[in-house]
């Protein structure tokens, strides 16, 4: 009889109106924004809170940031208390501003900006199982307040796999935006993916874009280690959009990228080869040509920018060799050029200025900041 009686109670308008404005009211404070919450139901057998018409919008603009036709909690008992076992999101919607590379939404998230003290990476998600309908997700990035691009990815659905324990990923369409350059794919299908509280794996998966191919293996432990392979087949002719007016490029440029450290701080190796070739003209006139020869290049991707170490670059032939560091301030601690056995009149018919050049002599140079050449004397004569 008692359980009737609480059965009832949760049932009745009062009360799902009281929960409904206390659940809006706690999650507005979490987030440092305005939420509004169209109905909220409690159920005992099974134990469940079920949300209608969830929406997230921006305190200072008003701007929509997470809409949600149904959001379905099922809470379970675990060794440690009350937890979270299935999640469900029903047709949810999720937009994410970056600026300077910072979320600029959800205050309330953010770390206190007067406590030095780091907040411990996440180890564990907070449910056990997730399943998505319908979703779309949008990341919108800028710099110094200046809009820089646009992610868009639509018909978003995660669901339990034929394989116990795993879930399939599948969406509708993927596209980005940033300056000139816009791209986009459909159907995009991973299998078999391992979602638990404690990691992430992404088996074997294919990502096609027209300006990219990738293909590879990425496992996370969530607190702990980053792990996994890439391989990259960019177009170059597809980077055009990115250059100014009168200008391609042609070729193609592959990358082997090995993922390790950890999550929040990762250590990330990446092998470049490719024969990029770079053509401009004015509209209607001659085309000229600059051929950039084989390219190998090593860089090393860490917390405080690049390493590259080294890029070698066989042209005119000779042997250019690049090393340096880059911070991700673009700023360019350390750096050396160092050029060996590079031919005048190949340079000369690379650029296109002149083909059949009468000159020739071989040079070497070196090349450090400030900046300081130091031309070999030539092996030939002139």
């Amino acid at each position: 009889m008692v359980g009737g009686l609480t059965r009832v109670a949760l049932r009745s308008d009062l009360f799902r109106l009281w929960l409904t404005d206390l659940i809006a009211h706690e999650a507005s404070d979490l987030l440092g924004e305005e939420v509004l919450l169209g109905d909220a139901v409690v159920e005992l057998f099974p134990a469940r809170v079920t949300l209608r018409g969830l929406v997230v919008r921006s305190a200072e603009t008003g701007e929509p940031l997470v809409v949600a036709r149904r959001v379905r909690a099922r809470v379970g008992l675990g060794w440690s208390g009350p937890r979270l076992r299935v999640l469900e999101l029903d047709r949810p919607f999720v937009r994410l501003n970056l600026n300077d590379g910072a979320l600029a939404d959800f205050p309330g998230l953010r770390d206190d900006e007067e406590d030095d003290t780091p907040s411990d990476p996440m180890t564990e998600l907070p449910w056990d199982e997730l399943i998505v309908r319908d979703a779309e997700l949008q990341l919108a990035w800028a710099t110094a307040g200046e809009p820089g691009g646009e992610l868009i990815v639509e018909g978003v659905n995660l669901r339990p796999a034929l394989v116990g324990g795993l879930v399939d990923l599948r969406v509708d369409s993927l596209s980005v935006e940033a300056g000139k350059l816009k791209q986009a794919t459909t159907d995009l299908r991973i299998d078999n993916i391992e979602l638990a509280p404690d990691r992430l794996i992404l088996p074997d998966f294919g990502l096609e874009l027209p300006i990219l191919r990738v293909a590879g293996r990425v496992a996370v432990i969530f607190g702990g280690s980053l792990g996994g392979h890439l391989a990259l087949e960019a177009r170059a002719a597809e980077l055009s959009q990115l250059l100014p007016e009168g200008m391609r490029v042609e070729g193609d440029l592959d990358a082997d990228v090995t993922l390790g450290g950890t999550a929040s701080a990762p250590d990330i190796d990446v092998n470049l080869a490719g024969r990029p070739v770079l053509l401009w003209g004015s509209p209607g006139g001659p085309e000229s040509r600059y051929d950039f020869g084989e390219l190998a290049a090593a860089v090393k991707v860490k917390a405080e920018g690049l390493r590259v170490d080294p890029l070698i670059l066989r042209w005119a032939g000779g042997r250019v060799e690049v090393e340096g560091d880059m911070a991700w301030d673009l700023s360019v601690p350390h750096a050396s050029v160092r050029a060996e056995d590079l031919s005048f009149a190949q340079i000369m018919a690379l650029v296109g200025s002149t083909p059949g050049a009468w000159v020739e002599f071989l040079g070497d140079a070196e090349i450090s900041p400030p900046g300081h050449p130091e031309p070999a004397p030539a092996h030939r004569p002139v």
